[in-house]
């Protein structure tokens, strides 16, 4: 993934679906859930939006956090580490 990290940030602008795509996602949504995006901003101080986007390749049924850039992917892992969550 941090192949893909760097494609993104060397890029002087990258839409969230450029980004999507550049990882391979076929099935997400741009729009995340609002009482989690404001836990995650209320447990880490980052605002998510931007940074993840809501995943449903993976055959789950209600989707899941998939992290875009780096910032994401740190965010993420901070936040999971805070909750407990996978």
């Amino acid at each position: 993934m941090e192949e893909i990290y760097d494609a993104i940030e060397a890029r002087e602008r990258t839409t969230v679906d450029e980004a999507a795509k550049l990882h391979g996602l076929r099935v997400y949504d741009t729009a995340l859930p609002q009482p989690w995006v404001d836990d995650v901003y209320d447990r880490t101080g980052v605002y998510p939006v931007g940074k993840v986007v809501w995943c449903y390749d993976e055959a789950k049924t209600f989707g899941a956090a998939f992290p875009l850039t780096r910032e994401g992917a740190a965010m993420l892992a901070r936040y999971r580490e805070l909750t407990g969550h996978s």
